[in-house]
């Protein structure tokens, strides 16, 4: 729902006047995890809220990773990794999460 903005760094993506959602691809992949999990559409997302309301999403099991912050009083944290999930999904996951919070 937000507009895309142009970033000056490269691999990155925004949404947003200013940011409510901002993508950076090829970030460190992780390794195991006490953070939440959750799976959109077929996509692994570790979930970490401790800047509530911004919210950091980074692919689990998908080399490279790619991590999104979602400000959550400007878009909604599932349906944007919905949006984003075709695209993710391009890159091929080699493990998925043992344990996943609904």
């Amino acid at each position: 729902e937000l507009a895309r903005r142009s970033t000056n760094a490269q691999s990155t993506g925004a949404w947003g006047e200013p940011a409510g959602v901002i993508l950076r691809c090829g970030v460190e992949t992780p390794g195991p995890s006490k953070l939440p999990c959750i799976t959109v559409d077929g996509v692994d997302w570790l979930r970490d809220d401790s800047n509530d309301p911004t919210f950091l999403f980074t692919t689990y099991g998908r080399t490279p990773a790619v991590e999104v912050a979602i400000d959550a009083t400007k878009a909604s944290g599932e349906s944007t990794l919905s949006d984003l999930s075709a695209s993710v999904a391009e890159i091929p996951a080699t493990k998925t999460c043992e344990s996943k919070t609904p």
